[in-house]
Formats: C-alpha cells, structure tokens, sequence
C-alpha cells in the first residue's frame, strides 16, 4: 500500500527544499513501486510521476527543479 504525504502553507513561508525530501524519504517503506509529485505551479497542474523508489525520484532533475521555487500545496506518494 503506498503512502501519502504532503504539505499546505497559508501566506508566504514555505518548507524548504531539505523538509520535503524528508517528507518523501520518510513514507518510502509503505510502497517502492513508484513515486510522484503533484503541485501547481504557474498557473499550470504538474504531475511528476516515475516507477522508480523515492530515493531515486528525489535525484531527478525535474523534481530538483520543483523544489526550487516551492508551491503552496504539493501532494507526493
């Protein structure tokens, strides 16, 4: 069974970038099949999604690159 994890942040602060891997790390025992992120981001729904462990999904470059400029709500599994 996979897990869920995510983060919801009223007005400006954020988690950084360290707090979100660490989200993501943390729920990888309950599924390795796959991995995935959703968020919006400038003004457009971003689906991040690969079978491969979260260790390895926090590697790629197109998830680094969300981290860069953290949206409000991201949903991960």
């Amino acid at each position: 069974m996979c897990g869920i994890t995510g983060y919801y942040c009223w007005g400006a602060k954020r988690p950084t970038s360290d707090e979100v891997i660490a989200l993501l790390l943390g729920i990888e025992p309950r599924g390795k099949d796959a991995t995935g992120a959703a968020f919006i981001g400038k003004n457009v729904f971003n689906l991040i999604k690969d079978p491969v462990t979260a260790t390895e999904f926090v590697k790629r470059d197109d998830f680094l690159g969300a981290l860069e400029n953290l949206p409000p709500i991201m949903l991960m599994h």
